[in-house]
């Protein structure tokens, strides 16, 4: 096994020691969201990174609810959409096709 090897498998075991195992958490965030998911993708799919980071950050904060750095991420995250959705932060260009919302291309 390579060094790079030992790191990342050093890292999976870390993560599974702080938050379990992913497959299960792949599970919590996907069943219970999927048609909330899927109506969000319709309807303002510039949004969707975000929402699903913090649907991540959330679930990892069931296994480890005081991991700083997970709370710290989710108010980064809601803090760039906010912005966005306030029009104070210039929006990146994206792919034409894309529903508007609010009269903003998305």
């Amino acid at each position: 096994m390579s060094n790079s090897d030992n790191r990342v498998e050093k890292v999976l075991e870390d993560r599974r020691q702080q938050y379990g195992d992913a497959w299960t958490q792949t599970a919590l965030m996907i069943l219970p969201v999927k048609a909330a998911f899927d109506h969000m993708m319709e309807v303002c799919p510039r949004y969707v990174n975000a929402w699903w980071t913090i649907l991540s950050k959330l679930v990892r904060l069931l296994y480890n609810p005081t991991h700083y750095d997970s709370w710290l991420d989710i108010a980064g995250y809601a803090t760039l959409v906010c912005r966005d959705l306030e029009g104070s932060q210039p929006s990146n260009e994206v792919g034409p096709g894309l529903r508007t919302v609010k009269g903003r291309e998305q």
